[in-house]
């Protein structure tokens, strides 16, 4: 089986055809030089980028084989950019003839490390990007149980915003790169939700602690990008680590997300899965950041599991938890 798998929920253009569990083809345009000027990524721009690249993606894919099943995010992700997708694919499945899934980006992420290691259900995963900082338990296709999020900004957004800050290209990669000639004990941050008995996530507060100092002196930026993921690193063990003290479901744990492809926090979270004797498990660092890989190997784990395709009056959403109800079924969502 072919699935076409496309992925534009922020400022990746992606495309990827999965034989069965064999990627084919996988190509991804980053937009970083359209939005480099603007300190941020621009929704409108992203769209406008993705209806500019998608079409030459998809056609490298279709060269290496015909689509069985078309397969796109559908959210959660920048309305406009998943519209993109989201429409390119549901042309795809008309003119071919062929099925149509609308797919969780979130569900991509959580399901893609199984793609390259076989890993049992149920697992734990802690799913770090731009956009969303959550712990949960995986029990099996659309049955996800959520343990912990953040009470305000995500892991990514932090490091994007502090890299920001400190005036280097808006990407939290900038914070591991400059981190790795610093001291991570350099400067004292404060370390979120210290002390605090019920798991959560928060990086507002570290934030504003970045904020004040660089506003108020200068910095090294070496010291100061180390001692910053220091200090996010050790809030994600932190919280992390409350689940592992109590009796544990399964020997597994994933870490996942954009975020992932940062070895310092991918080490880090290696060693405390050592200490509390549990498997680790991370995707390749291509298929960290926002891929088609995953969206396709989505559908595929969904076709696997007996779930229908959706209807083609779907509609993209900005925000989609992985524990709304229809998420348990067919995954459809329309207008009616």
């Amino acid at each position: 089986m072919n699935i076409l798998g496309i992925e534009s929920s922020c400022d990746d253009s992606a495309a990827c055809l999965l034989s069965h569990r064999t990627i084919v083809e996988h190509v991804i345009y980053s937009q970083i030089q359209e939005h480099k000027e603007f300190g941020g990524v621009v929704p409108q721009i992203a769209a406008r980028a993705h209806v500019d690249r998608l079409p030459a993606l998809i056609e490298k894919c279709l060269h290496k084989g015909i689509p069985d099943v078309i397969a796109a995010t559908a959210g959660p992700g920048l309305i406009a950019g998943v519209m993109v997708g989201l429409n390119m694919a549901k042309a795809l499945s008309i003119a071919l003839n062929v099925p149509f899934y609308g797919i969780n980006h979130l569900e991509g992420h959580i399901l893609v490390p199984r793609l390259t290691t076989s890993i049992p259900f149920p697992y734990y995963v802690l799913l770090v990007s731009g956009g969303h900082t959550q712990l949960m338990t995986v029990k099996g296709i659309s049955h996800y149980d959520l343990l912990a999020t953040t009470l305000d900004d995500s892991c990514g957004e932090c490091f994007d915003k502090v890299a920001k800050m400190l005036g280097l290209s808006p990407h939290g990669k900038e914070i591991e790169k400059y981190a790795q000639e610093g001291d991570p004990y350099a400067y004292d941050l404060p370390i979120p939700l210290k002390g605090r008995v019920e798991m959560a996530f928060s990086f507002s507060g570290l934030k504003n602690a970045v904020r004040t100092i660089v506003m108020d002196s200068m910095v090294n930026v070496n010291n100061f990008c180390a001692s910053f993921q220091r200090v996010a690193t050790e809030h994600l063990l932190n919280q992390t680590e409350k689940l592992f003290k109590k009796n544990s479901i399964t020997k597994d744990f994933v870490l996942c997300g954009g975020v992932a492809a940062n070895q310092y926090i991918k080490n880090s979270f290696n060693q405390l899965c050592e200490k509390y004797e549990l498997n680790f498990h991370t995707p390749p660092i291509q298929l960290c950041t926002d891929n088609a890989a995953m969206i396709a190997y989505a559908c595929l784990e969904r076709i696997e599991h007996g779930i229908p395709a959706s209807d083609l009056d779907i509609i993209p959403k900005s925000r989609w938890p992985l524990q709304d109800e229809h998420m348990k079924s067919c995954g459809k969502f329309t207008t009616k």
